[in-house]
């Protein structure tokens, strides 16, 4: 099964691929998705531009793609776009887990 920050991911990768490589700006590189790029990430990039979150999409794409330098290997890249990904997608898990974490803690010397 896909999840959402992979999709994400991927799609951001070959954003990033077209602007880099053929000079396109955000919103010509996301019409430009692959067709076989996992449709409904697909639909949601390219609606994108007539919603109100068209500016949330980019910002994530600008911080998730900053840093990369031009010259970077595709696996540089996409090692640092999962990277960036994670960060925006992963904090309720973690902050999920520190609190069952906590909450054993509190069961394990009787406060709970």
């Amino acid at each position: 099964m896909i999840t959402y920050a992979k999709a994400r991911m991927t799609s951001f990768f070959e954003i990033r691929k077209h602007v880099t490589n053929g000079q396109l700006t955000f919103e010509a590189a996301s019409a430009k998705l692959d067709e076989n790029l996992f449709p409904w990430h697909k639909n949601l990039m390219q609606r994108a531009p007539q919603t109100d979150i068209w500016c949330g999409l980019e910002e994530e794409y600008n911080s998730c793609v900053e840093g990369i330098p031009g010259d970077a290997s595709e696996d540089e890249a996409k090692d640092l776009i999962r990277a960036a990904v994670r960060k925006f997608h992963e904090p309720k898990k973690q902050l999920h887990k520190y609190m069952e974490r906590k909450m054993q803690i509190a069961r394990n010397i009787g406060f709970v």
